[in-house]
């Protein structure tokens, strides 16, 4: 094999070599890549799941507010219709005692 020839071999092999590296590098971005894609969709269906349990969190604080304002305001009616059968019997009764 003659000295030229020699050269040239020990080029081809070494641009061989090179393109195998840039190959190798291309499919290291490309997973690289892909990686970052899946770690911005997994943060994005965090923060959806993170919003909708927090919808659902403030749905039932409203729901059970609503409901102590209704129980509260139920009970305080039915306090006022007592007392209303109460303040007139009373009455009655201290007017039928007061006559005789």
């Amino acid at each position: 094999m003659r000295l030229g020839m020699k050269f040239k071999m020990n080029k081809v092999i070494s641009r061989m070599q090179k393109m195998a590296v840039a190959k190798a590098f291309a499919q290291l971005w490309h997973v690289r890549c892909k990686i970052r894609q899946i770690r911005t969709m997994m943060g994005r269906w965090k923060y959806r799941w993170g919003g909708a349990v927090f919808q659902k969190w403030a749905e039932q604080v409203a729901y059970e507010l609503a409901e102590r304002q209704r129980l509260s305001e139920q009970a305080q009616h039915e306090l006022q219709v007592r007392l209303f059968q109460i303040v007139p019997s009373l009455s009655h009764s201290l007017t039928s005692t007061a006559s005789s």
